[in-house]
C-alpha cells in the first residue's frame, strides 16, 4: 500500500511511503502517525512493529503573529499578503520507532478544547491500554545526525532519540486489571478540559477518566 502527502493548492507531492501490509493511520494537526508491520531478513529474519512519525513545518515567516492574528480578526481574510498559495511548502521531519508491543489499535486523546497535550493511547494484543506522551513517539527527539533533514526543529528540551519506545509501568491505563476481546477504544472529551474519558470496548467493557498532564514525567 502507498500513502502520499501532496499539497492541495499545487497537489505537488511532499512525502510518500510504500508498505506491502495494513497500516494505521491517525492525523491530526501538523502531524501524521503511521503503524505498521515491517519484516525483514536479516539473521533468521523477523517482524517489527514500527510507528513512523512525520510531523509538517513551515519555516520561519516575516512578521508578528500576534499582529497577523490580529489584523486577521480586524480585515477578515486580509492577513499582511500571506495565504496558502504564497506559502512555502513544509518542511518534513520524520522519524521511526519500534514498538515491543503488538497493536491492534491506537489512538490520539481528544480533550475538549484541545489544549491539553495529547498521548498516544495503543490497545495490545494482550488487551492492554497504554498511553505513551507525545515526547516519546515525537519526530522532533533530537539526534546526533547534524546533516538530518529538518534538524533545526529539533526540541533540546525531548529525551534523546531512541529508535525502541521503553514501555514504562506509568504507561498502562488499565494495570492490573485484566481484559478480555478489546477490539475498539475511544477518547471522549471531558466538561474539564484537562481530562478525557477512555473507552474500551469488547467481550469487557473497561472506562476511565485520564488526565494526560498529570502523567509523571519522562
Amino acid at each position: 500500500r502507498q500513502m502520499c502527502i501532496r499539497d492541495s493548492i499545487y497537489s505537488s507531492r511532499i512525502y510518500n511511503v510504500n508498505r506491502k501490509k495494513e497500516v494505521k493511520l491517525i492525523f491530526v494537526e501538523n502531524v501524521i502517525t503511521v503503524n505498521y508491520f515491517k519484516f525483514y531478513s536479516e539473521g533468521n529474519g523477523g517482524i517489527l512493529n514500527e510507528l513512523l512519525t512525520i510531523e509538517l513545518y513551515y519555516p520561519n515567516i516575516e512578521g508578528d503573529v500576534q499582529d497577523m492574528i490580529f489584523r486577521y480578526l480586524s480585515n477578515g481574510i486580509q492577513v499582511g499578503g500571506i495565504n496558502s498559495i504564497s506559502l512555502p511548502k513544509p518542511r518534513v521531519l520524520m522519524q521511526t520507532f519500534v514498538l515491543p508491543v503488538i497493536t491492534k489499535d491506537l489512538l490520539l486523546t481528544r480533550t475538549l478544547q484541545g489544549i491539553t497535550n495529547k498521548h498516544m493511547v495503543l490497545l495490545t494484543s494482550e488487551n492492554k491500554l497504554m498511553a505513551m506522551p507525545a515526547v516519546v513517539f515525537s519526530a522532533k527527539r533530537p539526534t546526533e545526525n547534524p546533516n538530518r533533514d529538518g534538524v533545526e526543529f529539533e526540541d533540546a528540551s525531548f529525551i534523546p532519540y531512541d529508535a525502541v519506545v521503553r514501555i514504562r509501568h506509568t504507561f498502562i491505563l488499565n494495570h492490573n486489571l485484566e481484559l478480555s476481546g478489546i477490539s475498539k477504544i475511544l477518547s471522549l472529551p471531558q466538561e474539564f478540559e484537562s481530562t478525557t474519558l477512555m473507552v474500551a470496548s469488547g467481550i469487557d467493557l473497561f472506562v476511565s477518566h485520564f488526565a494526560p498532564e498529570t502523567v509523571p514525567s519522562l
